[in-house]
């Protein structure tokens, strides 16, 4: 981590949070958990349908 942040992370799985926090990756990733939902969704009703 640049030591401009002043964030230092142990664990690997932390500096990747830390820097999808500060790469602004938080709303892709919020994105894609939206868009999941709503497929995961219409997989149940499309699965529902069939039974």
């Amino acid at each position: 981590m640049p030591a401009a942040t002043g964030v230092r992370a142990r664990h690997p799985l932390q500096r990747l949070c830390v820097m999808a926090v500060l790469t602004s990756d938080v709303e892709t990733l919020s994105v894609f958990t939206f868009n999941v939902s709503g497929y995961a969704i219409a997989l149940a009703v499309t699965l529902g349908s069939f039974a």
